[in-house]
């Protein structure tokens, strides 16, 4: 939600990856993914809220933006797993958290200028495999340069977690952009691959690659507490508890599992 703009133009990554390490996700291979995306709000510490938000809707993967320094409070109030490394240089990224019926392999984090991110993760559950990745670019007059910008940058990485496991990808987060449609054709284009919307709500998109690898076919989608809060740099913006004590309504999408 911040207004700042930069020219610093460092892509520099920390990685854990690629391996062949499997941790955790040894359950069933699963029908269905409950994902959201949640710009938590950088002044929000209710980390008991997050956590009810996430466990009332049996969110399997959440990709949280605006988090700063808090995964590690995250992840114990809630008991989900924090995948991400969080540094300074990337502190605006849209950070991955799976719940401890799935488990994960790799993750990665990508500066974008500005002290912004994309962070991406190879989560699993049997054998439905899911390269996540998430970011939360600079907004200026939600102009959507911005989140090309960090798909031009995330690209050849996200094809690199695609190659090695086999698996389709999600790219969710706080675009800071309404051009829904200019994100999807450079998600095309850079990828080489096809996308679909699988849910949105103002400036928060989840898409999903439809080929040639298939994430799989939305069930159904939805807006948390839509209306009750909205985005915008304090006191601009709206805070209410059906939103989790954030300025974004969480948004998430059931999705049936082509795997």
């Amino acid at each position: 939600t911040s207004t700042e703009s930069t020219t610093t133009t460092s892509t520099e990554s920390t990685t854990t990856g690629p391996t062949t390490s499997f941790t955790g996700g040894t359950g069933p291979t699963p029908t269905h993914l409950n994902i959201m995306s949640w710009n938590v709000f950088f002044g929000n510490s209710r980390f008991n809220a997050m956590s009810d938000m996430l466990k009332g809707h049996e969110i399997d993967i959440a990709n949280l933006q605006e988090t700063n320094n808090k995964l590690n409070d995250i992840a114990e109030a809630s008991g989900y797993t924090s995948i991400n490394t969080w540094r300074q240089k990337h502190d605006w990224c849209g950070y991955n958290f799976h719940n401890s019926d799935w488990g994960h392999a790799w993750s990665k984090e990508l500066t974008v200028p500005g002290n912004r991110g994309v962070c991406g993760a190879m989560i699993f559950k049997g054998n439905a495999k899911l390269c996540v990745w998430g970011l939360h670019p600079i907004q200026q007059g939600n102009n959507v340069k911005f989140a090309k910008e960090s798909v031009r940058i995330a690209a050849e990485e996200m094809k690199v977690c695609s190659e090695t496991y086999n698996a389709p990808s999600i790219f969710l987060g706080d675009f800071n952009t309404l051009d829904w449609r200019g994100v999807r054709r450079e998600l095309n284009e850079r990828t080489g691959w096809e996308w679909d919307l699988a849910a949105k709500h103002d400036i928060d998109f989840i898409f999903i690659q439809t080929g040639p690898l298939k994430v799989g076919e939305v069930d159904s989608s939805e807006i948390v507490g839509d209306g009750s809060c909205w985005p915008g740099f304090p006191p601009h913006n709206g805070i209410s508890r059906e939103c989790g004590y954030a300025d974004h309504s969480p948004l998430w999408a059931r999705i049936k599992l082509d795997c």
